[in-house]
């Protein structure tokens, strides 16, 4: 029996049609339901849904006003996905948390890594994408998507009350539907298994392919004119995790500029989209009427998209990330979860008062023979407790702090013992404070300089905002044609920059 004549709880109006699975778009799209009501010549039953049972929490009064989170999640079939994971079938490629708070229309998002090492109930320890396919493969319908809620629950007690899912190879032709997305690419990048490969610079439109292969990079490259060689992401699935978010922004900013909010435009995106989409099936017209109205006016730009501080580590022969307990994370999976309102981490903490509380290890940074040798020597004779001194991936040009979090007071007191300076930057890919040696090092002081002459970071749960690094032109060949450089241990370096002032972008 077709979804028509299935009953009379599927016989709505036609702008009642319209708005739920135009909605339905735009929380895979963006994590926001709703911009206007529009048209369009297909039913609410041509959504898969998938049922969740008692997973998913419910809402008090089901009120469209109620904060909530939503499970996004996109999927790979076993083809596209990365045999390194050592398992089968579909899989959860990205994870992200929307929380919509109606009264005050915010609306926050949170990445957790697919590589983060998790307890999964039933299956002992493993990657957190892993549970997407365990339970899919004892039950296919809806096993995977009930595990990982439950999973996301028992590690990060988040609850969930909706559920959406795309697969990644539909949503190109979302990105296509808008005509590929825009963004400001100061130097060549590329990506060789991934297929990313950019070789003009400046404002740029990605076509779907390009966009999915931005978004989804996992071996990011940098073109470096300073040395004609390239710059390999350090950060791997935590800048790809911030692609990810800006390729959303970026699409919605692009439907709307292209008349999203435009009923006849919108027939057009929500048809490209609406076989990649499945929904939970407690999602009811009523729930997505009611965002609808109050988040009608949404900016995409006031999305605020959060990553979680993490270290890298190995755990049975894989390649694992462990969530920190820091105070920034506390307060943001708080958000999160609903306990606490509290949005930053000043790091307030006192640190270490002296260097034998401290563990640094060094590494040469400028080239210079011997200089992590004497730097680790140095700091050794001041009474820092030294690992063993190394090289640097590449060369810096000032010498810089590294600390993991929950480290800052560490790297402070390390900092101001070094006579000419140094940068402090916060890391989640070091396990100690570390110190890349520039040919601006003199040498170690007895005595350390004042606090107040090495400030901390400021850091808070937002993500890192965009930073322009202003680079002369290059060719479409990738060759020097100038002397700057790029910062590898700048995560904003492997993300698309906002453009330089007066260059528009939308």
């Amino acid at each position: 029996m077709s979804a028509r004549s299935a009953g009379p709880r599927l016989r709505r109006t036609w702008p009642q049609r319209l708005l739920i699975l135009f909605n339905c778009l735009c929380v895979v799209a963006a994590g926001i339901t709703a911009y206007a009501i529009g048209y369009l010549n297909k039913q609410v039953g041509e959504i898969k849904r998938v049922r969740l049972g008692d997973a998913l929490e419910e809402i008090e009064g089901r009120s469209s006003a109620a904060t909530q989170n939503y499970l996004l999640i996109g999927t790979d079939n076993e083809e596209g996905a990365d045999a390194r994971d050592g398992i089968a079938g579909a899989r959860s490629d990205t994870i992200m948390v929307l929380r919509l708070d109606p009264k005050s229309k915010q609306a926050s998002l949170l990445s957790l890594p697919r590589d983060m090492w998790v307890d999964i109930p039933g299956h002992g320890q493993g990657k957190l994408n892993a549970a997407y396919s365990y339970g899919n493969t004892k039950d296919p319908d809806g096993g995977g998507q009930r595990l990982l809620i439950d999973t996301i629950k028992q590690n990060f007690q988040i609850p969930v009350n909706h559920f959406v899912q795309v697969n990644w190879d539909g949503f190109k032709s979302i990105i296509g539907s808008v005509g590929g997305v825009k963004a400001y690419f100061p130097t060549p990048v590329r990506d060789l298994k991934s297929g990313l490969g950019i070789n003009e610079t400046g404002c740029i439109v990605l076509p779907p392919d390009q966009a999915l292969a931005y978004a989804r990079s996992r071996y990011y490259e940098v073109f470096n004119p300073a040395t004609g060689k390239w710059i390999k992401d350090p950060y791997s699935d935590l800048t790809r995790n911030r692609r990810q978010q800006d390729v959303i922004r970026r699409v919605m900013k692009r439907a709307i500029s292209q008349g999203a909010r435009n009923p006849f435009k919108l027939k057009e995106f929500v048809d490209d989209g609406i076989e990649s989409v499945a929904l939970d099936d407690k999602l009811t017209i009523d729930d997505v009427l009611g965002l609808g109205q109050r988040y009608r006016d949404f900016d995409p730009g006031d999305l605020k998209s959060y990553n979680l501080d993490v270290v890298g580590g190995w755990e049975g022969g894989q390649s694992v990330v462990t969530a920190q307990e820091t105070a920034r994370n506390r307060n943001l999976l708080a958000l999160f979860q609903g306990t606490d309102k509290k949005k930053s981490d000043q790091s307030t903490a006192p640190g270490p008062q002296a260097p034998g509380e401290v563990k640094v290890t060094v590494l040469n940074g400028s080239g210079l023979p011997n200089q992590a040798t004497q730097v680790t020597q140095a700091l050794s004779q001041v009474g820092f407790r030294t690992g063993v001194p190394g090289d640097a991936p590449v060369q810096v040009q000032q010498t810089t702090v590294q600390y993991p979090p929950g480290q800052v007071g560490g790297a402070q007191l390390v900092a101001r013992h070094m006579a000419a300076g140094a940068t402090l930057q916060p890391s989640t890919q070091v396990q100690e404070i570390t110190v890349i040696s520039g040919p601006d090092y003199t040498s170690v002081l007895r005595t350390p300089k004042p606090a107040a002459q090495v400030p901390v970071p400021t850091t808070t749960t937002t993500a890192p905002p965009s930073t322009t690094t202003t680079l002369p032109k290059t060719t479409t060949t990738g060759k020097t044609v100038g002397k700057t450089g790029v910062d590898p241990y700048n995560p904003d370096t492997f993300v698309a920059p906002a453009p330089p002032a007066g260059t528009t972008c939308n």
